[in-house]
């Protein structure tokens, strides 16, 4: 099956300014029928399903590719997810860029605007007597939902037998979780978010036996001297002090925030670094090394692509880091594509985190293709 195949609509979900759009439909056929159903028409409709009906009436066909991506990026969208879950608080809210807040509200309202979704096309097929099977993910809106709550995604692949860094115990204050790593002689901790992205929300804590502390983050903290509030910067800040510390600590578990125990992370071209591996129809296909002076690799912080391969067990991380990669994407029912961040160590490595929109590696290929292009053949040859 090719992307023109007459019988076949690729319906793509997301923020159609987005550049993630753009290397989606650049990655069909100009001859393949598509459609794109923004995220503002889907949250401004009271009937989605019949919104999709009527939208996609002009099209023939027997079965839909639906690849549904990333509603970041865009605060019109994140506004509406916040007023579905709570119309009053929210429906004032103006645009404060790379503030820190209500990770928990939005997760709600994203994943319930995912069911409806679903339901929705499930209409869709039957206004139109399609079977069920004629609808096919790239990722499904209960595998997109599951990687989007970071802590249920490592509970889960804990479960299933992946290897992933050690959750601690969930804290209720920061002087527990000092007390806490003081105790077990835990002296370097990841503070993260559970709803979070792109290392918002994450805080690379270590202490020393005598109770120094460190701790660094992407959060910036802004008070005017009576309150306080965090705001999402491109910079690393170092803070020291314990009351400051417990503010990021404050912050981030008032949004269901959970500690795991630090992974210490190799190093290449004197940075350490951890890979982005892009999975693709259960098989690791493209990657990156992110390399990073800091604790944070993510390359939107001023961080630097490196080469594995470089080093003289470069080929031997690198698949062992695929296979565990593997191992975590055939945990996730449903999941076609997924970016998983996996550190590398000489007794095997871990997964960090999955991530269901992790596929953006601009000029990066693999047998030839982009992960976009690689994303449209799985799809249509599934």
């Amino acid at each position: 099956m090719s992307t023109t195949d007459p019988d076949t609509l690729w319906l793509f979900i997301g923020n159609p300014e987005n550049r993630r759009c753009e290397f989606f439909l650049a990655a069909l056929s100009t001859h393949s029928q598509r459609h794109i159903i923004s995220y503002q028409q889907l949250l401004a409709a009271d009937d989605i399903a019949g919104m999709l009906i009527a939208q996609l009436a002009p099209f023939q066909f027997s079965r839909l590719n639906i690849k549904i991506d990333s509603a970041g990026e865009n605060f019109a969208v994140e506004k509406a997810l916040l007023c579905q879950v709570n119309l009053p608080r929210y429906q004032a809210l103006v645009d404060d860029k790379g503030r820190f807040a209500h990770l928990h509200d939005w997760f709600n309202g994203f994943s319930a605007l995912l069911i409806r979704l679903e339901n929705a096309l499930l209409e869709v097929l039957l206004q139109r007597q399609l079977p069920r099977d004629s609808l096919h993910y790239l990722n499904t809106p209960a595998a997109i939902t599951l990687m989007t709550d970071k802590l249920a995604c490592q509970r889960h692949l804990l479960r299933c037998g992946v290897a992933v860094p050690a959750l601690l115990p969930q804290m209720q204050s920061f002087s527990q979780l000092v007390a806490y790593m003081m105790q077990q002689r835990c002296f370097q901790v990841f503070i993260k978010t559970r709803f979070g992205s792109s290392a918002s929300g994450v805080v690379a804590l270590r202490l020393s036996p005598r109770g120094q502390m460190v701790a660094r983050t992407s959060l910036e903290l802004v008070t005017d001297g009576t309150a306080y509030s965090f705001y999402n910067s491109l910079k690393i800040r170092t803070y020291q002090h314990p009351d400051q510390i417990a503010l990021l600590f404050d912050a981030i578990i008032a949004q269901q925030g959970y500690v795991e125990r630090w992974q210490p992370k190799p190093v290449l071209q004197g940075k350490h670094f951890d890979l982005r591996i892009v999975v693709l129809g259960g098989k690791a296909m493209h990657y990156i090394a992110r390399c990073s002076s800091s604790p944070m690799t993510n390359l939107h912080l001023g961080n630097c692509r490196g080469d594995i391969l470089q080093l003289e067990n470069g080929p031997q991380l690198l698949a062992q880091a695929k296979q565990v990669a593997e191992q975590a994407a055939a945990c996730i029912p449903g999941a076609g594509c997924i970016g998983a961040d996996v550190i590398c160590a000489a007794k095997g490595a871990k997964v960090i985190e999955l991530n269901a929109f992790g596929d953006l590696l601009p000029n990066v290929l693999h047998q030839g293709l982009s992960s976009y292009e690689a994303q449209v053949r799985l799809m249509s040859c599934c």
